[in-house]
């Protein structure tokens, strides 16, 4: 039987149709798509995984995000902003110390972090009526 996935989950099974035209420049570009989507999430959402100081990545997968208008007729262009801003921070918070215990209490309150974000956010969606 198929696990049905949830948000929470950290690895998601996506099934993906490629346009031929990224599939052919990724070949000629001996890069995996995946990798290039998958830097493009972690930019866009301000994960800490490979962080570096250089945000010039993350604010343009941001800006690419807006640019779009991925969700404005939910949220204000502002709000989304805001939205990312809040990822940012939380992605950024890391214990200042190797220490084992302290980097598994840690994860655990960054799983609150975002459900708590998350929450936030939802409650203050603009519902199409």
């Amino acid at each position: 039987m198929k696990k049905i996935q949830t948000m929470y989950d950290r690895v998601q099974q996506v099934r993906l149709d490629q346009p031929i035209q990224f599939m052919l420049i990724c070949k000629l570009l001996q890069t995996e798509p995946m990798k290039i989507l998958h830097d493009f999430m972690v930019n866009s959402s301000g994960d800490s995984w490979r962080r570096s100081d250089d945000d010039e990545q993350r604010s343009k997968a941001v800006e690419y995000f807006i640019q779009c208008g991925y969700g404005q007729h939910y949220y204000s262009e502002q709000d989304i902003r805001r939205m990312f801003e809040e990822l940012h921070a939380i992605g950024s918070l890391w214990p200042e110390t190797d220490e084992e215990s302290v980097i598994d209490m840690h994860a655990k309150w960054r799983e609150k972090y975002y459900q708590y974000w998350f929450n936030k956010w939802n409650g203050k969606i603009r519902r199409k009526m």
